[in-house]
């Protein structure tokens, strides 16, 4: 079992796991990847070299009280259907909270 970011090459992978894990029109997934989508931000759990888990962490920032905060906010949390139950998506969570909350500090699961 790995942990990573995806590779910048790996973006029409990211595309194929987000189309089957919802629902969304061709339309919103080429808006989403197109826009927002980056390498740096789609976390995943691999296992046997295949992509079992994603999130993507994406930029965000707060405006509270006249200042702004620099934040992330977590979206396209999926399994795959037949990888479900295993607690992997537990262990990315737990990994991507940690990254948003300390960015500075590497955390290893």
């Amino acid at each position: 079992m790995k942990i990573r970011y995806a590779k910048k090459s790996e973006k029409e992978m990211a595309i194929k796991f987000w189309k089957d894990s919802f629902k969304d029109s061709e339309e919103q997934i080429k808006f989403y990847f197109d826009n927002i989508y980056s390498e740096k931000n789609y976390l995943l759990l691999e296992d046997n070299s295949k992509i079992v888990s994603s999130l993507h962490e994406n930029d965000y920032i707060f405006n509270f009280n006249n200042k702004s905060i620099k934040s992330k906010y977590i979206v396209g949390v999926s399994s795959d259907i037949a990888m479900r139950n295993k607690g992997y998506m537990s262990k990315l969570l737990i990994l991507s909270l940690i990254h948003i909350s300390e960015p500075t500090r590497q955390a290893e699961i």
